[in-house]
């Protein structure tokens, strides 16, 4: 058995559904909270936040020790 996430707007889920409906006894779906999804999402932003950050203090030639010398700083 193969698994995947999709994400799509609620008109094509909705369609997407019905159609593996006719497939029951092949399919098992499994709904994910949108609070799993969020937090993919913040995470993904702070790692973006972060590299942007470091790519600061590359071009202002701050030197840093560690993450707090970075946000001192700022």
């Amino acid at each position: 058995m193969q698994a995947y996430q999709l994400e799509v707007n609620d008109d094509i889920s909705d369609k997407i559904l019905w159609l593996l409906s006719s497939f029951k006894n092949d399919v098992k779906i499994k709904k994910i909270k949108l609070d799993n999804c969020t937090k993919v999402d913040e995470i993904t932003s702070s790692v973006k936040k972060a590299l942007e950050e470091v790519e600061y203090s590359k071009k202002n030639s701050i030197r840093l020790s560690n993450a707090w010398d970075l946000v001192d700083e700022l």
